[in-house]
């Protein structure tokens, strides 16, 4: 059907004009979003810890079957069942939370670094998924006895509690000042132990006497 004649306002439909100083903006396509993780990074970390596990609940260890593992699980808190341990065993789940690490070590009765690390000294240990080190490497590092390679030494000893084992001094450049002070102080000392030493010799001298062990062999 076509209006003739008609004005605008007499349509039953109102028609927007173009205003003349009207402009353009350009529109731009959103970033594409990156794709999400697949959830498998975790496989590697999880397959290491699981190994332990394999072993230490085995033949050779606890002798525990997997429904036993699930059952001290669940009594300390981690609702486990049997499927999930032999999930995890055969990679058919791919990860595991902090909580569960920790209780699979309490219940299996060794230090989580072990877990994680194992004790094959041969043995490599993912750090992250781009890095890997070897097992005594990722053992010192979780225990906080020596931070790994690329790891900012003198951060690391400083997050360390202070009575903490293997825990380095907190101001390395004093502990380097004080050790230049004790050196310092035995140089200093030297002469006048050179002179106590010939003054001794020279009274055992009056009196006939030798010096004895280490003073006729001129060490102090």
């Amino acid at each position: 059907m076509r209006y003739r004649n008609v004005s605008q306002d007499s349509l039953p439909v109102p028609i927007v004009t173009r205003k003349q100083n009207a402009y353009c903006v350009p529109v731009t396509q959103e970033p594409k979003r990156k794709p999400r993780p697949s959830g498998d990074e975790g496989a590697p970390y999880t397959a290491r810890i699981m190994s332990e596990v394999k072993r230490l609940r085995g033949p050779g260890g606890l002798n525990w079957s997997a429904e036993r593992l699930a059952e001290e699980m669940t009594a300390v808190g981690i609702p486990w069942t049997r499927d999930v341990v032999v999930n995890l065993e055969n990679g058919r789940r791919k990860t595991l939370a902090v909580h569960e690490v920790l209780a699979l070590a309490y219940v299996l009765d060794i230090a989580p670094a072990i877990l994680m690390s194992g004790l094959d000294d041969h043995a490599i240990v993912p750090v992250t998924p781009n890095l890997t080190v070897s097992a005594p490497e990722a053992r010192s590092w979780i225990q906080g006895l020596e931070a790994l390679p690329g790891v900012d030494a003198e951060r690391f000893a400083r997050n360390l509690p202070p009575g903490m084992s293997g825990a380095l001094p907190v101001d390395i450049d004093e502990a380097l000042a004080t050790l230049d002070r004790v050196r310092d102080s035995i140089e200093a000392r030297r002469p006048l132990q050179e002179h106590l030493r010939r003054i001794r010799e020279q009274a055992l001298g009056r009196r006939g006497e030798q010096p004895r062990g280490s003073d006729a062999d001129g060490e102090g």
